[in-house]
This record gives C-alpha cells, structure tokens and sequence, in this order.
C-alpha cells in the first residue's frame, strides 16, 4: 500500500513539476496576467451583475422545468399537490406566459450585453498599434491620446481634442444589462 502511495506521490510530483515549469503553463499564466491587469473595477461590477442575472436566469429556466414536470404529472393524474406557497417560493409557481416571454427577453438582453461587453474588452487587449497612438495616464484615468507630429515643432505634441476614454465598460454594455435587470425585477414582483 505504501509502495502505491510512493508511486502516486511521484506522479503528482512530476505533473505538478510538468504543470509549473513547461512553456505552456508559463504562457497560459502570463496570459490570465496580461487579461487581468487589463480588467477595471467597472469590468469586475458589470460581470458580478451580469453573473448575478445569470443565476436568476438559470434559476428561472429550471423552474420552468420542474412546473412543466409538475404539469405533465398533474394531467396524467400521478401527482396532485401544489407548489408550496412560501413566500420564498411563491413567486416561482406557475410561469405565465408574459413571464416565459419576459424570460426570453432576458436572456437576450444578457446574451447582447455580454457581447458587446466582450467586444469592447477585446478591443482593449490588443493595443492599435498605429504610429502616434498610446495609452496613458491622464487625470487619473487611462485615456487614448493622439499625437502629431509638426514640422520643426516638438517631435510629439498632445491633441487635446483626440483624447478619448478609455478601460471602461461600453453604455450599451450596460444599457442591455440594465434592461435585463428591470424585466427580472418585474418578474419578480
């Protein structure tokens, strides 16, 4: 038995040794590092609200399963109880159909806010590359600046009017997400 234990022992050391030091495991770290130092505290709000939409959204999706079980049960006549009227589980008993049809509008506004979300952050890990374009700190926030060049003038020189914001979460993201909330909300009341 011993022996055994040996033997899975050195099998865990050589994976975890495998594991820890191969080029692979090094570039997989190094890209979750270069993706998070990329992400803001708005990022991390968004994908929290979105997750937690995400939750009510599957919860609602398998209570329609278990009233459609329960339907199917109760026509067949091998079932003939309710669904307990607690008030923690008052609200799911029998989807309506305006609350199957909220519940598909729901879904689709997460589906596009985490679209467009995930479109605006892919955008933010691939920097543009174009001569005259940098990130910077300015103001205390990351912004897109601009340069231009001028003959005889300074080498760079700031455009004002060219900076944009930058690192944050897009208001259509948001809108989407927002929208979602409200139909849950409703469902819920």
């Amino acid at each position: 038995m011993f022996r055994r234990l040996g033997k899975l022992l050195r099998a865990w050391e050589l994976y975890s040794f495998i594991r820890n030091f191969s080029p692979t495991a090094y570039l997989v770290d190094r890209a979750f590092e270069y993706v998070f130092e990329r992400l803001t505290l708005w990022d991390y709000l968004f994908l929290v609200a979105s997750g937690i939409l995400s939750l009510a959204f599957v919860v609602e999706f398998l209570d329609g399963l278990v009233q459609l079980v329960l339907t199917i049960l109760r026509g067949l006549g091998a079932w003939h109880g309710v669904w307990p009227n607690w008030p923690g589980l008052r609200w799911l008993a029998h989807p309506t159909f305006g609350g199957v049809v909220a519940w598909f509008f729901i879904g689709l506004a997460l589906v596009l806010a985490l679209f467009v979300w995930l479109f605006h952050f892919l955008r933010r890990l691939w920097p543009e590359g174009r001569t005259g374009e940098v990130n910077r700190a300015y103001g205390g926030a990351y912004v897109h600046v601009v340069w231009q060049n001028h003959i005889g003038g300074p080498s760079r020189q700031w455009s004002s009017a060219q900076i944009r914001p930058r690192r944050v979460v897009s208001p259509a993201a948001w809108g989407f997400l927002l929208f979602g909330w409200l139909l849950q909300v409703l469902m819920w009341v």
